[in-house]
């Protein structure tokens, strides 16, 4: 007998609906399981980095692998925006802009491959710079999520800092979280994106739509 799945794509709605209780997942829960999922890929990466430092896997070896989980952690998050991979959601078209986007971290791994060949040393370093190339995928999921919310009418945005985070440890600055929390609801032209900040990969702020 198939397993019900749990969550489902409202597409009237675009949002997952809880199967068992009918409610509609937040989008703060959607965001924070896509966190957890790409938190699940460290532990990956972080091994890679020690099977390379020990001299166990070759350089070509080590980026053949990390470029197959870069990969996954864009679809991944892509998909996790848009309600899962059915080709209405996951279209042409979104798997068009996550591409790109793959293609363009790939670039920067080559210019990371390229860096180990001359000699970069493979210490804590080297191993928190791979794990950025998981931790971007955040953004990704905040620009596939941005299609869709400006897809469907949405046309104001407002930064919801974490507040878990003590206020001192928030990035400051132009362009930082706090300011674009200031900033109140606006246009989404007016608003970057988690991962585009001065806190770059380790934004943990979400966006709230109308």
């Amino acid at each position: 007998m198939a397993r019900r799945l749990r969550y489902r794509w409202d597409t009237r709605l675009h949002r997952y609906r809880d199967t068992q209780t009918g409610r509609l997942v937040s989008a703060a829960t959607v965001r924070r399981v896509t966190d957890a999922t790409l938190r699940n890929l460290t532990p990956e990466v972080r091994t890679l980095a020690g099977d390379l430092r020990a001299g166990r896997i070759s350089t070509q070896q080590w980026a053949a692998q990390m470029r197959a989980i870069v990969a996954d952690a864009h679809l991944l998050s892509a998909a996790s925006a848009r309600g899962g991979w059915s080709p209405d959601r996951m279209t042409d078209e979104a798997y068009g802009q996550v591409g790109s986007v793959i293609r363009g971290q790939l670039a920067y791994l080559d210019g990371f491959v390229a860096d180990i060949e001359g000699g970069l040393p493979l210490d804590g370093a080297f191993t928190r710079r791979a794990v950025m190339y998981v931790q971007r995928g955040t953004n990704t999921y905040e620009r596939a999520r941005r299609a869709v919310e400006t897809g469907r009418g949405m046309s104001e945005v407002r930064n919801l800092l974490d507040l878990t985070i003590p206020e001192t440890n928030h990035c400051v600055g132009a362009g930082s979280c706090p300011a674009e929390s200031a900033k109140g609801w606006t246009t989404p032209d007016q608003m970057s994106l988690p991962g585009d900040r001065i806190c770059i990969n380790g934004c943990r702020c979400r966006l709230e739509w109308r």
